[in-house]
């Protein structure tokens, strides 16, 4: 019997198609809290392509500081080419990334369930996230990553 995946709901999947680029168009339904996100190349704990999304309550000064304040963290482990129209969910075996809001000291809460989204890649990453953490807080809304430049070698 073959497994089923879960539909992406279609206003997401509407939202994920518009392009919207262009200077001065911001996203316009940014996740609350977090109305700033950043993409990266990063490495999948066993040395794999990931991509890492950084979504900050302030702008990031320079690539790879750490944001002021609490940020959530997304890291899916493919590769930038391998995203788009891709949904991920957790929980789920194996795990496509994590998902955590961290503080600047560094204590994380990872996440208990949810799914994310991606749509539109080019100078932005537009994607979308409806997660539940640890203690209980439901985040949900879109993003637009602008991508950081960033060499990181894997393997």
């Amino acid at each position: 019997m073959p497994v089923r995946k879960p539909l992406v709901p279609l206003f997401l999947l509407s939202i994920l198609s518009c392009d919207g680029s262009g200077p001065g168009n911001p996203p316009t339904d940014t996740v609350p809290g977090y109305p700033f996100a950043y993409a990266q190349a990063d490495c999948a704990p066993w040395d794999g392509a990931a991509v890492a999304v950084t979504l900050t309550p302030v702008p990031v000064d320079s690539a790879g500081s750490t944001p002021a304040g609490s940020f959530l963290r997304v890291t899916l482990w493919k590769g930038r080419s391998d995203l788009k129209g891709q949904s991920f969910q957790w929980p789920a075996q194996p795990e496509p990334g994590q998902v955590a809001r961290c503080d600047r000291a560094g204590t994380c809460e990872s996440l208990t369930g949810g799914a994310v989204w991606i749509g539109a890649i080019g100078d932005t990453l537009r994607g979308a996230l409806d997660v539940e953490l640890a203690g209980g807080d439901r985040i949900r809304g879109t993003f637009a990553a602008q991508w950081i430049d960033r060499r990181v070698l894997c393997g």
